[in-house]
């Protein structure tokens, strides 16, 4: 599994879960937020560009199975998150790999939560309101000996609005050919 974050608590809880549920096979977890990816420029939520290089090349990656993303909606966010993650998201899942996306917004968010949402499901994601949901579900999908159904069919929201619990946004996205199971 790997981890591509733009938050940093968002990706210290991903991986604790992970960690839980997989321990060291759990894979990695980067926070494209640290200091380390931000001296100088714009944070990942405003500027995704070494974020997106990353996932491009986990992407092309026959050994990763299981791609782990936040997307962070919001005034101070990225106008239009999902139009630069799908195209990335269909070539991860044409290459064999799992994409699971945490969607952090509200309806009245710019970026149109819903609109979101579906453009990433409709790329192959599995998009959920919840990150811990999110990071379950990867590493259920990253764990070799299991092949986990998919997420139940969430009971249609308000438009916009994330469910209860913080389940699926929408379902597993498309079906892709099957890929490596691990990290």
């Amino acid at each position: 599994m790997r981890g591509l974050f733009a938050g940093g608590t968002l990706c210290a809880e991903a991986e604790l879960i992970a960690r839980e549920a997989l321990g060291e096979a759990a894979g990695s977890f980067t926070d494209f937020g640290d200091d380390a990816f931000t001296r100088g420029r714009p944070h990942p939520m405003i500027d995704p560009g070494p974020r997106l290089e990353r996932l491009a090349a986990d992407a092309d990656d026959p050994a990763c199975g299981v791609l782990l993303l936040d997307v962070v909606l919001g005034h101070a966010a990225e106008e239009d998150p999902a139009a630069r993650l799908a195209p990335l998201v269909t070539r991860a899942r044409r290459n064999g790999a799992h994409v699971v996306i945490s969607l952090c917004g509200a309806r009245g968010d710019p970026q149109d939560l819903a609109r979101q949402a579906r453009a990433l499901n409709d790329a192959g994601a599995a998009v959920f309101a919840s990150n811990a949901a999110a990071a379950r579900h990867a590493a259920l999908l990253a764990t070799p000996a299991k092949t986990p159904s998919p997420p139940p069919a969430p009971a249609p929201p308000s438009p916009g609005e994330p469910p209860p619990g913080g389940g699926p946004l929408l379902g597993p996205g498309p079906p892709s050919a099957p890929g490596p199971g691990g990290g």
